[in-house]
């Protein structure tokens, strides 16, 4: 289900419309969701703090 306003090209909604597409409970796909975007965050920021020079 896909509406004007979601944000398709998103990874993190692709992710979810595919775990609710496979017919999975609304519990298990958003906690899947959250733990990827948390996943994919996580990884932004270490990446992000990796490049600062704190001395």
């Amino acid at each position: 289900m896909i509406d004007m306003f979601s944000p398709a090209e998103e990874l993190i909604y692709q992710y979810a419309v595919k775990k609710r597409s496979k017919g999975k409970n609304y519990q298990v796909f958003m906690m899947a969701s959250a733990k990827n975007f948390l996943r994919r965050y996580y990884a932004s920021v270490n990446a992000y703090l990796g490049t600062l020079d704190i001395n």
